[in-house]
């Protein structure tokens, strides 16, 4: 089973269509909130429909970032039309470059395992 990452010696990189829970949250907290640039920007800006970013806002139990986030990592046409590094890409076009500094922490940060 996969957990997102390959290992590296010691060391885990995160692979290019993961997130680490951590950032996730980050994410989620400075894109959920209404915004000129929110996660509805985001959307689509990575191709998601009309229709797909009111489904997302109908889930009111979740949040709206997580679902995005959820359905790029699980969507391979997503993931391989718009990798992590093209998502920071398009983040930075659009003004949000906090979101950027979380994922580009995420993409030059080994993590430590326990074996």
């Amino acid at each position: 089973m996969s957990s997102g990452y390959f290992s590296v010696g010691f060391e885990s990189l995160p692979t290019a269509h993961s997130l680490r829970r951590e950032l996730r949250s980050k994410l989620s907290l400075i894109l959920d909130p209404p915004h000129e640039n929110d996660w509805k920007v985001l959307a689509e800006n990575i191709g998601l429909s009309y229709t797909d970013i009111r489904w997302i806002e109908s889930r009111i139990a979740f949040s709206p970032t997580e679902i995005l986030l959820d359905l790029w990592e699980t969507t391979d046409s997503l993931k391989l039309q718009y990798p992590l590094q093209q998502m920071a890409d398009i983040l930075k076009k659009m003004g949000r470059d906090d979101a950027v500094e979380i994922i580009e922490a995420q993409l030059h940060t080994p993590k430590e395992t326990t074996v």
